[in-house]
This record gives structure tokens, sequence and C-alpha cells, in this order.
């Protein structure tokens, strides 16, 4: 916990915000101990059936989805929501959930509207016993919105599976984009693997028009949908026939953008898009290239708008060595200004970690996220809830401790010296305190977050020891110490 030294006199906040850039920027990295959050579902099991795919409602609670036949011991077929504490929500009823018609089936995809009403994608063809082909919306309650249907849109499989939507996005008119491996249209023309529906659910014919100037074919699934900041889209998914990658701009009219007619098409295939502010985007799977018959894997890189792949981006590379099968990038989450990263690897830029990683946003590993043995299985899912980081997937434990399908984690800040000393003055962190000492009588302590701005004060404290509670928003604070003699020392908190 590194301090700096002030003359004696008063700290403008001009010069506190000076003092905290410079105090910011040359600090050695701090470690971000990831554990488990106990607080999260204390005492239950979760579930232990299927993969989990999850979404963060604005108000804290969570919606699982995928194969889940439970949750904390009662029936939650398909589908859950779950309160803010990771116990079960008992008000989310959903009836009979998913079914093919014979069984219950999975959900793959959850997006939840402005207005609090959930789509959910996946292979089902009926919902709580009423028909649902592939896609369902659902009212806030779990109960199924009969104001959408889509029972005559999605029809079936287009290559050699049945048929599944993989992922669903939002328009700001409220547009539903849909991709997979689906046929869908009427009369006999239709789409494939991909299809615009508008809010009500009926297909927006639109785009079915414009479509051939960008035909996905019956042998490319559509893996994700991410809208851009300029309101057009972009289309990743793979074909299973050629092993290619495909990636497509389409402009909000439903019609092809020329100026990205060269996007690269990767060997292998693509899981995930994350769009950046300026239209380029980050592009997750499992990749390669080809070099003198040595292929070379990547699972996450970044692409400019008009489809090149950036050079001054670390590729998220894999040893070229290693048995590369069910390695991808899943789910990309942006996370205290750098990217979140889920999935099923077991190493991230050369480093060794598994399945869950943070990476700077030059792409490289920041190794100072630490989470020991990690998920020890595929993560879909990554998602905040007030600052905390909540992943699911296929994951059983997480660093050796039982954690069923989802959980919560905190990332407590340790700097690399728990203790600053400085002549007789000390200042470290104990039962959840900072504690202050020093042979001078303290005279005030005031607390600045990064902006400038005071967070804490105390006053007229005139001892030589103090301890400040720490019950301040996780964020980097500095603590300026005033001795009785008008002295100041500063403190770093994290």
């Amino acid at each position: 916990m590194p301090y700096f030294n002030i003359p004696n006199q008063q700290i403008t906040m001009k010069r506190i915000t000076l003092l905290l850039f410079l105090a910011l920027s040359g600090l050695p990295a701090i470690a971000q101990n990831v554990t488990v959050d106990p607080t999260f579902n204390q005492g239950n099991t979760g579930t232990k059936n299927g993969s989990l795919y999850s979404a963060v409602q604005p108000d804290g609670k969570i919606i699982i989805a995928g194969g889940i036949l439970n949750y904390n011991g009662v029936s939650t077929v398909g589908i859950a929501r779950l309160n803010q504490d990771g116990t079960l929500d008992t008000s989310f009823k959903t009836g009979t959930g998913p079914s093919d018609g014979t069984n219950a089936t999975s959900i793959t995809c959850i997006v939840i509207q402005p207005d609090g009403k959930i789509l959910i994608g996946g292979s089902f063809t009926s919902f709580s016993g009423k028909p649902a082909n592939l896609i369902a919306r659902l009212n806030t309650d779990g109960s199924l919105d009969s104001s959408f249907n889509t029972s005559r849109v999605f029809i079936d499989k287009t290559y050699d599976e049945d048929g599944i939507i993989w992922c669903l996005n939002l328009l700001p008119d409220g547009t539903i984009l849909a991709g997979g491996n689906f046929r869908a249209g009427l009369g006999g023309d239709y789409f494939f693997s991909f299809a615009a529906l508008k809010p009500n659910g009926s297909l927006d014919i639109s785009y079915l028009e414009k479509r051939t100037s960008y035909e996905v074919d019956q042998t490319t699934f559509i893996q994700d949908i991410a809208i851009l900041p300029d309101g057009n889209f972009l289309l990743a998914g793979f074909s299973p026939t050629q092993g290619t990658t495909g990636l497509a701009k389409i402009n909000r009219d439903g019609s092809i953008d020329d100026s990205f007619e060269n996007a690269i098409k990767f060997n292998g295939y693509a899981r995930t898009i994350y769009a950046l502010p300026n239209n380029e985007f980050l592009i997750g799977g499992l990749f390669y290239t080809t070099n003198n018959d040595v292929r070379t894997y990547f699972i996450m890189t970044k692409i400019d708008s008009n489809g090149n792949m950036l050079n001054d981006f670390h590729r998220f590379d894999y040893n070229t060595n290693t048995n590369v099968s069910g390695v991808f990038v899943k789910s990309i989450c942006k996370y205290n200004g750098k990217f979140l990263v889920g999935g099923s690897f077991t190493q991230a830029g050369g480093t060794a970690i598994n399945n869950l990683a943070l990476l700077n946003n030059d792409g490289s590993a920041d190794t100072s996220f630490t989470t020991g043995t990690g998920p020890d299985y595929g993560v879909n899912s990554v998602n905040l809830q007030d600052g905390k980081i909540i992943i699911s997937g296929g994951f059983s434990n997480f660093n050796n401790t039982g954690q069923w399908r989802i959980t919560r984690l905190n990332t407590a800040n340790l700097s690399l010296n728990d203790i600053v000393k400085d002549g007789n003055f000390v200042a470290y962190k104990a039962d959840n305190k900072f504690s202050f000492k020093s042979d001078k009588e303290i005279e005030s302590i005031s607390v600045y977050d990064i902006s400038g701005r005071v967070a804490y004060k105390a006053s007229a404290i005139s001892n030589t020891v103090y301890n400040l509670d720490y019950n301040l928003p996780s964020g980097i604070y500095i603590a300026k110490v005033t001795f009785i003699d008008k002295s100041v020392k500063t403190v770093k908190l994290l």
C-alpha cells in the first residue's frame, strides 16, 4: 500500500485530483484475488443439471436458463429467476417450461427487454403446453406472453441438426434479431439461420426482401448478433461443412454494408461478438491461421469497422501444440475498464488460467486477476450485478469450492504491501478496517475517490490511533491524514 508525502499546506480539490493522477499512474500492479461470495445462495446446492445461461435484470435479480430441472431442490424446468442473493424467486412461475412435445428441452439465450419482459430462444417447440417454436417471450411473472406469437415462423432445421436459436438481440425500435440453425419464413420464401421479427413476433418481411445480398446458406449457423453504436449490426457464425467463420455487417434497413463486404473469414468458428464504442468489436470463438502447414490457434481478436484484424491488439493466442478440442471464448463483458472473458480454455495470453480471464484493453492478460483453479468447466455467461461478477455454465466448483452451474464472485483488492510504514507512521488493513497509527496525534482524515470528491471525513480525532471501517463502495481511494502539527501523509486505499 504505497504512500506519498505532501507539503504541509492546504490541499485544494484540484491538487487532490492531481495527487490521485500521480498516485495511480506509477503504482505496481494490484492483485485482484477472486473468491466465491459465500453469501450467494448460502447453504444451498443450486442446480446440478445441464449447463446454465444467465442474464441480470436491472433490479439485480438473475434469470437462469438451460437444461435445468430443479434449483435448490425445487422443480424449475428450463428456466428460473433468482433473487439478488441467489435464492430461488418463487414468484416467478413458468408452468411446465420449455418442451419439444415429449421431453424438456434446453434454452440457450436470454434477452431482457426494456419493459422487463424476457425473450428466450432454444430448441423447444412449446412452452408450458402452448406452441412456441424455438422462441418465446415471458411476462415479468414468468408466464407466457400470449401477445407474442411465432408459432408459424420458425419451422425446422437447416443442416443436420434439429432447429435451434443460439442468439437473440434487440434493436432500439424493438425489432428482434434471431440467429441459430433454423429455416424461417412464410409462403415458400425463407430466411436461413437469421431472421428479424417485429415486436409482436411476426416476421419482418423488409429484411426477407433484402437478405439475398448477404444470403446465409443452409450450412451456416449464426452464433451471435451484436448491435453497433451506429445502429447497424453484426452477424457472426460458421459453416460446419466449410470450416470457416463468416462475418457480415448489416445496415439498419436490412441491406448489406458494402464497406464490410471484404470482411475476413477465419478458419474455425465464432461464438460471441462484443461491440466497442467506435464500431470496432471483439470476436471470440476458436480460430486459426496456417503458416507452412503449422496452425496457430487463437480464441479472441479485435476487428476494425472495415472488417480487418487489428495488429495492435494482443490476439488471445492458444498454444499451437495444445489439444484445442472444445476450446473457445463464449462470453465477454466490460469490467473495471477491462474485458472479462468466459469460455472453455486453460490459458490466456500464455498465462495459465481456467475458463475465466481478465484482459487489458490491448488484449494482454491481466495477471493480477487471480482465480486459483477457477471454474472446473466452461463458462457460458459473464454478467455484473452491482459490480460483482456473476458467472454461469457447466462447472461444479470454483477454485475447489463446490459451486453448481452458477456463482457470484468477490474481487478483493490486495496491495503488494499490506502495511505502509514511514518512520513512526503505520497504515494497514485488518478486521475489515483501515488502521492508522502514529507517534503524533492524528487531527483529521479525509478520503477522496478517483474524481477528487470527498467520500469520507473524520475531524477532531486527537488520537494517535484511528480505525476506519471501510464500507465504501468498491474502488480506489486516497486517504489524506493530517496530524496535530499540520503535517500530512497520504495513503492509497483499495
